[in-house]
């Protein structure tokens, strides 16, 4: 196994010390995410694989640690509204009492806290801005940088 650290350790010191230009570079990138799929096919080979040969739930390999086998549930197509609704509906009855002016948190605040614990969203920018939300003052922002958007490779 150590052989692909050295393979690729070995492709980083030729990367360092190679001249590409911008076409060479976009060819590279190409080509590492061609080879970073494949990785993930025979990764997912390999997972399956595992699987079939794994005789206990749990067990401990020196060096790596534990390694346990569990239960994946794939959840798609979910109710967002209904299960809004619900949490709304729930968020009422769970209102917070404020111990030293005997009063119920706000409607509001109860819900934003269902809400909040229940979900984790990725907010989507562009709705968010086209009902005028300041979407720098609901998150921190900060530059990352920039990606490169390649064209689909044919199959």
């Amino acid at each position: 196994m150590n052989d692909l650290s050295s393979l690729m350790e070995a492709i980083r010191l030729e990367y360092a010390v190679a001249d590409f230009d911008r076409d060479e570079l976009v060819r590279l990138l190409c080509n590492l995410r061609d080879v970073q799929a494949e990785l993930r096919a025979f990764c997912a080979e390999v997972t399956k694989d595992l699987l079939a040969r794994a005789d206990v739930k749990r067990w401990v390999i020196d060096g790596i640690g534990e390694v346990s086998v569990r239960k994946s549930i794939k959840r798609s197509e979910w109710d967002n509204d209904g299960i809004t609704r619900k949490l709304v509906a729930l968020a009422l009855d769970e209102r917070l009492l404020d111990e030293e002016t005997g009063e119920f948190e706000p409607a509001w605040e109860a819900v934003a806290r269902v809400l909040s614990d229940c979900s984790r969203p990725s907010w989507r920018v562009t709705p968010l801005r086209a009902r005028g939300i300041q979407v720098d003052e609901y998150c921190h922002e900060e530059p990352n940088g920039y990606d490169v958007q390649l064209p689909p490779r044919p199959s």
